[in-house]
């Protein structure tokens, strides 16, 4: 059908000046608003990705750094000599531990272990796992798992969760030595380095020593109910080894002893010398990593918006990590997975009661997927709820284990400022659509050529060019627009150029969002400042775990009297701190006096032989205070400080006692700088000095060991006089054996003598019965002789018994002081 143009030519000509413009007016209209809609969406998602690829290369490499940091600890503390000691000690009182309690004990014992699995471990087992489980499944049988389960797990005072806390005070067992010793430098390692638990297994598989007792404390991961945990596979890997310094990683599983809980473990073996003696085995604690991947809860601050999260899944496509909506809304977040159907009925029970995704999620996207093959990514995707997602994805490695991380965000929330352009720019059209009916004619040409001119500028930006900035010609609403298009090519410019900056760590660069309103440059800046914040942290971290790794060697290697330690301590401690003076005093008990064991300045004379009374001086009163001091505001009579520049008053001033566990101070460490000290570095020391009041407390042990080795000659003299005790009592043993079978030959001859003269007479009742009562009171004389006698053997054997216990608990005491004299 052939249009009629006619009706037009007919028209005046302002009618059809204004029926053009309207059309032309509107159709450029429409294209510029669907151009700026698309590209500038365009714009929004690749600047959005990039964000999103940046955090996930920070995430990823705080987690790798934490695994790696994680690996360093392993090693540094499988190879410490009280590690070792430790392991020793624990493996010579845990076999004596069964001989340790008698029969009548070992019911009570028995009916006090069942009673802890039948009423705080099984229960709170089979309410996490939804699990059917029996008590004989667990209930140990071994006579030292028992005695070692009743002191320390069901007959600890302290809550489960809590068991950690009890040291073995009151404990009738050898054990209880070595735990009293070694508990609490393992219990503040724990806490210091964010493990969940510390065990120490001997070769056997037997777990001699736990942190946290639980039950598989004193279990053996070769043949007890928990031999095919993770925890077990990564024992029996760490003990094939062959290198000292090879750490073993075992994936997350659920762990029966944690009550089903998810656990990942990491093991390395523990060497004397060239000789493999045992394995340390490390729970790793999840909360560490759920901190590390959402920046502690800080996803808003981080540029992720009310939806957005960094997750971690593992190679069966289980998250590794809690989700961000469990986090912030549990009852919301099981609804959610209850009304879509994502998970079984018995998975959302587990996660409710164990409030964690960890294992219990499955995510098998296609992001997922091509992280667990090693590609890095992006994509947009539909997460479980249906709702389209942004995705970010990249492979974690850590000791042959790859990982998938995966950074997503909701796009509603990414494009949000897109979708109230799209409307204020459906509201713009609609009544310009109205007044251009009315000024159509005065537009006509004025609108034409700058709109084209608009468009292809907003063309050219949406295509990641940008145009040249341009004059503004006109005063009204195009220019206005040419001017607001100018600030945009300029804020995209400046926008472009600080993203490029901070991907190259130049965090300083200078850049401010718009108005309040401007979302993308305030994402841009709070990404600025969380990698900032990162990176420092990061440095920071990499900084205490270096000096702390440092110190802990030379610690070992410096143990053996207080001079040494006293000079290699400060004099590592004032250069790894940048400082230029500091002094290190013992308190010595002999003359209750601190005592100067080591110093470091450019004019060390003036340091020597320096002797201070308690209370005396700064010093004297951090000693009696037990607390640290940090001075800016240093008096004039202090030290001066001697540098190639002369002589010069210090800034500040450091002294931190050093004091352990206990809360004794063992002695004080003072520091002098021009310089400020940060937090960071004051804690450090603060930490340091607790490690180093472990030392002391150890050179002390030491020097306390020779005083007790000239008491072995006095010991072995104790054990022969006992010796030959036991001997004359064995011998009166048999004396006294030997005179109850006379007894009972007589007996028999006795009661042969009463048949006799029953049968010879029989006619003489009278005669019978006198002879009869009387051999029936030899009878009982001898019956009660022999009773005599048994009980007097009883109290021998018991007696023997009781010497052969001294005996051993003396050759005990001598194999401990040559096994102390030989270290």
């Amino acid at each position: 059908m052939k249009w009629n143009w006619n009706w037009f030519k007919d028209l005046k000509l302002l009618t059809k000046i204004q029926i053009t413009i309207f059309f032309v007016s509107t159709m450029i209209q429409a294209i510029l608003a669907i151009t700026s809609y698309y590209q500038g969406k365009s714009l929004l998602e690749e600047k959005a990705f990039q964000f999103l690829e940046n955090l996930t290369a920070s995430r990823k490499k705080a987690i790798e750094s934490y695994f790696t940091d994680l690996q360093k600890q392993a090693i540094v503390l499988g190879q410490n000599p009280v590690t070792i000691d430790a392991l020793f000690a624990f493996q010579k009182t845990f076999q004596s531990s069964k001989n340790e309690i008698d029969g009548t004990e070992l019911l009570s014992v028995v009916a006090k272990v069942k009673s802890f699995y039948e009423n705080d471990f099984l229960p709170k087992l089979i309410y996490n796992s939804l699990n059917q489980y029996t008590l004989n499944r667990f209930i140990p049988t071994d006579k030292e798992v028992l005695a070692l389960q009743y002191h320390f797990i069901a007959n600890n005072p302290n809550p489960v969760g809590y068991k950690s806390k009890f040291t073995g005070e009151g404990v009738p067992l050898s054990y209880a030595e070595p735990h009293k010793k070694y508990h609490k430098a393992f219990l503040s390692y724990l806490t210091t380095f964010d493990f969940y638990d510390l065990m120490l297994v001997d070769l056997k598989g037997n777990v001699l020593y736990t942190v946290q007792k639980e039950v598989d404390f004193a279990s053996n991961f070769i043949t007890s109910v928990y031999r095919n945990s993770n925890a077990a596979k990564v024992f029996l890997k760490a003990a094939s080894s062959s290198k000292k310094d090879e750490v073993v990683f075992a994936d997350y599983d659920h762990y029966e002893p944690s009550y089903y809980k998810p656990n990942s473990f990491l093991a390395v073996p523990i060497f004397d010398n060239d000789a493999k003696v045992g394995v340390l085995v490390l729970q790793i604690a999840t909360e560490r990593i759920d901190q590390i991947i959402t920046n502690n809860l800080q996803w808003e601050k981080d540029g992720l918006g009310t939806s957005g999260e960094v997750a971690m899944i593992g190679p069966d496509y289980k998250v590794r990590t809690n989700t961000r909506s469990l986090l912030s809304d549990v009852v919301a977040y099981t609804n959610a997975l209850r009304d879509r159907k994502v998970v079984d009925s018995v998975t959302l029970q587990r996660i409710k009661r164990m409030n964690t995704t960890i294992l219990l999620r499955i995510v098998s996207s296609k992001a997922i997927q091509s992280a667990l093959s090693g590609k890095v990514g992006s994509s947009i995707s539909s997460d479980f709820r249906g709702n389209e997602v942004m995705d970010v994805y990249t492979p974690v490695n850590f000791l042959g284990v790859q990982w998938a991380m995966i950074t997503e965000i909701d796009a509603a929330e990414i494009f949000s400022s897109v979708y109230n352009f799209r409307n204020q720019l459906l509201l713009m059209s609609a009544i310009i659509f109205v007044l251009q009916t009315f000024v159509g004619f005065f537009l006509a040409r004025g609108l034409s050529r700058p709109m084209l001119k608009i468009k292809n500028d907003i063309k050219l930006l949406s295509e990641g060019i940008f145009p040249p900035i341009k004059k503004k010609i006109y005063k009204d609403e195009l220019g206005e627009i040419r001017d607001a298009l100018n600030k945009l090519i300029v804020n995209t410019m400046q926008a472009s150029e600080f993203a490029e900056n901070i991907g190259k760590g130049n965090f300083g660069f200078t850049f401010s969002a718009k108005s309040s309103q401007d979302v993308l440059g305030r994402s841009l800046i709070d990404m600025r400042d969380n990698l900032r914040k990162v990176s420092f942290e990061e440095s920071v971290r990499s900084w205490l775990n270096t000096g702390k790794a440092n110190f802990n060697e030379l610690l070992r290697e410096n143990s053996e009297n207080f001079e040494e330690l006293g000079k290699a301590v400060i004099s590592s401690l004032v250069k790894y701190l940048g400082a230029l003076q500091g002094a290190f005093f013992i308190y010595r008990e002999e003359d209750q006096r601190l005592t100067m064991i080591g110093s470091y300045a450019n004019n060390r004379q003036k340091y020597l032989e320096r002797n201070l009374q308690v209370g005396e001086g700064l010093v004297g009163q951090v000693y009696l205070e037990k607390e640290t001091l940090y001075l800016e505001d240093v008096p004039d009579t202090y030290t001066q400080i001697t540098s190639g520049l002369g002589e010069t008053k210090p800034r500040s001033i450091l002294i931190v006692p050093v004091k352990g566990e206990n809360q004794v101070v063992y002695g004080v460490i003072e520091i002098a700088s021009l310089e400020k000290f940060e937090d960071y570095r004051i804690q450090f020391v603060e930490e340091i000095a607790e490690t180093i009041a472990n030392t002391l407390i150890i050179v002390s042990t030491n020097e306390q060991t020779q005083s007790l080795l000239s008491k072995a000659d006095e010991t072995k003299v104790s054990l022969v006089e006992q010796n030959q005790k036991v001997e004359t009592i064995e011998q009166q043993l048999k004396e006294t054996s030997k005179k109850l079978q006379e007894k009972e030959v007589l007996l028999l001859n006795a009661q042969s003598e009463i048949e006799r003269q029953i049968i010879r007479h029989k006619s003489n009742q009278k005669v019978l019965r006198k002879t009869y009562t009387r051999l029936r009171r030899q009878e009982k004389m001898a019956q009660k002789q022999l009773t005599d006698t048994q009980e007097r053997e009883t109290e021998l054997l018991y007696e023997i018994e009781q010497l052969k216990i001294q005996v051993e608990d003396l050759q005990s005491q001598l194999a401990s002081i040559t096994a102390s004299r030989s270290t």
